[in-house]
């Protein structure tokens, strides 16, 4: 069973390491962005959103530098409990021996079971809003991704073995992963003549690729008569790039292993004093992996006429041949996906000295809608995802998030989280899922982001 474990270990590995929103206030409500986000937190999400500010800052210049990082953890099964029950050890350094009964759990979780993975650092980000000539916008962001389908045959065969008269597909399962640096270049202005509240914004994103991992192609199937004669058919094909044989990393982020080239697309449209809608697209591209690129080919077209004890068993998986060899290149597509969404104002009027009544927002609601474009690729999913999210502001200090998740990866999710604004710095803190911040240990959903922006150049 050497191969199947190796690949399980692997699938572990890039979930646990491995974007969808790396801002904190877009996380916390409910990961909607499209339409509620503004100036650094709108980099990603949506660029047309870059020149608005905060009801309260009057900043032209937002710089974020070494401080907006977070990870998103979404697993049907696997959390550190998990880990830790079955892939330690006994506790005496010995390899542990699973039991029947711990082996029907492990397959009750992890059978058809979509896992998706990400770690996102924001090296450094920069927002220019000129007084006449719109907004420029700079980031620089390192993410990871990673996703798997274990479909219940897979799961079913990797830990009881074969039965008689018992055919497995294997075709479905998928693992994907992959290891980016991003450089965001942004602009937004108001288009003239068509609506007052109509703004544009578009991003070049130049994009380094670091480690790659896809299954290319998997049509693999295993079946065993009442006579114990075993059969097989169909080929597994894996793609990678800046892994060595052994899957793992040649080096960190500093040796470059793929170019390519990525595009946002945003429109943000004011309804009325109170209502404005969004839209984007983002990461519209490629990268084209050219070092360290290898093709790993697994052929399952064997036939055994003997498996009754078990070192046979486990040979089996070592009969499917592995061949492995070096390609010139190969394409991969970035994780495309589709928002468009809504947000509501909250406006309470204010009697002041200086300049008569005055409308500050105590709130706003927001409705998203996301749609990616493949299962394939780490970073999207065709599972569309809903998304609610509300913040109150009761003064200009401070702001309390939350939100409601359903569909996508994330199946169903209550996100919270909070802002504080200090002078010119603000800092925010959000997870996509609440319920799991109490058991940690147990949680397979999980995420944790922070981001601290500083706002200078006031008028």
């Amino acid at each position: 069973m050497k191969t199947i474990l190796t690949l399980f270990l692997v699938m572990i590995s890039a979930i646990t390491h491995a974007q969808v929103s790396s801002d904190a206030r877009n996380v916390a409500m409910g990961r909607t962005s499209v339409a509620n986000s503004y100036g650094i937190c709108a980099l990603d999400n949506n660029p047309a959103n870059i020149g608005i500010n905060g009801q309260f800052d009057k900043s032209q210049l937002h710089f974020s530098l070494f401080s907006s990082f977070g990870y998103v953890i979404n697993s049907g099964f696997i959390s550190y409990e998990f880990y830790n029950n079955y892939f330690t050890g006994d506790g005496n350094g010995n390899k542990k021996i699973l039991t029947h009964s711990e082996k029907v759990d492990i397959f009750n979780s992890s059978k058809d079971t979509k896992n998706f993975g990400s770690v996102s650092n924001n090296i450094v980000s920069l927002v220019y809003k000129t007084p006449e000539d719109g907004t420029f916008g700079l980031s620089i962001s390192d993410e990871m991704y990673g996703r798997s389908y274990i479909p219940v045959d897979f799961a079913e065969f990797a830990l009881f073995g074969n039965e008689i008269n018992r055919s497995y597909d294997f075709s479905e399962f998928n693992l994907s992963f992959s290891k980016i640096r991003q450089i965001t270049l942004s602009y937004s202005n108001q288009i003239s003549g068509i609506s007052e509240g109509l703004t544009f914004g578009v991003s070049v994103k130049p994009t380094l690729g670091y480690q790659y991992f896809e299954t290319y192609g998997n049509n693999i199937t295993i079946f065993t008569n009442d006579s114990n004669e075993v059969s097989g058919s169909g080929i597994a094909t894996f793609r990678t790039a800046g892994l060595d044989y052994g899957f793992e990393p040649v080096s960190g982020f500093s040796n470059i292993a793929g170019f390519g080239i990525g595009f946002d697309l945003g429109l943000n449209l004011k309804l009325n004093d109170r209502i404005n809608a969004g839209f984007s697209i983002t990461d519209i591209g490629w990268v084209r992996w050219n070092k360290n690129t290898m093709q790993s080919r697994y052929d399952a077209n064997i036939e055994l006429t003997d498996l009754s004890d078990d070192n046979q068993l486990d040979s089996l998986l070592d009969l499917i041949k592995e061949k492995e060899k070096p390609v010139n290149s190969f394409t991969s597509i970035l994780p495309t996906n589709f928002r468009i969404g809504l947000m509501y104002r909250f406006i309470e009027p204010h009697n002041t000295l200086d300049k008569g009544v005055v409308n500050y927002d105590r709130g706003y609601i927001s409705l998203e809608y996301l749609q990616g474009f493949s299962d394939k690729y780490a970073g999207s999913s065709l599972d569309p995802r809903v998304s609610i999210g509300a913040e109150w502001i009761p003064d200009r200090m401070f702001s309390i998030r939350s939100g409601i998740i359903a569909g996508g990866e994330d199946k169903f999710a209550l996100s919270f989280g909070a802002g504080g604004n200090f002078g010119p710095v603000s800092v925010n803190i959000g997870t996509h899922n609440i319920i799991d911040v109490f058991d940690i240990k147990s949680s397979s959903r999980n995420s944790l982001m922070i981001t601290v922006i500083v706002g200078l150049l006031e008028p």
